[in-house]
């Protein structure tokens, strides 16, 4: 969320420039193995723009998609697969369009469709993809 409410085009912030390096110190200690975001191709283009503006390398990880997860595990069962559902759906709770509760949610929205995919005796990582390629 600092990458998209905090931007400058000119100066690399100092909140952008501590997330960099603070991505890229758990990615060295091997203790961030993927990233979960909900429609990971349009947080990305944020995490490249920061990337470039910092000069540091992007974090080698696995991105997973909740968003092309939801519409793999179910394509019927919600009106849309907005993150804002998608909670109501599951019953996350959390404000809306918020940093952290966002975040949170979409922790606990990987884990409950986790959940379906196995109640469907399916793989739940086969599902999540992102929708779309990222561009690095």
């Amino acid at each position: 969320e600092i990458l998209r409410s905090d931007w400058s085009s000119d100066v690399c912030s100092s909140d952008l420039l501590h997330f960099c390096q603070w991505a890229e110190h758990l990615c060295d200690q091997g203790q961030i193995a993927g990233l979960i975001a909900h429609n990971v191709a349009f947080d990305w283009g944020f995490l490249e723009r920061a990337q470039r503006t910092c000069g540091m390398p992007l974090p080698h990880f696995q991105p997973i998609d909740t968003l092309s997860m939801a519409r793999a595990l179910l394509p019927t069962e919600v009106p849309n697969h907005k993150l804002t559902t998608l909670r109501e759906h599951f019953e996350l709770g959390g404000g809306q369009h918020r940093a952290l509760d966002d975040a949170l949610a979409t922790g606990m929205l990987f884990y409950k469709l986790c959940e379906c995919a196995e109640s469907l005796e399916k793989d739940p990582l086969a599902y999540c993809s992102p929708a779309y390629p990222l561009s690095s």
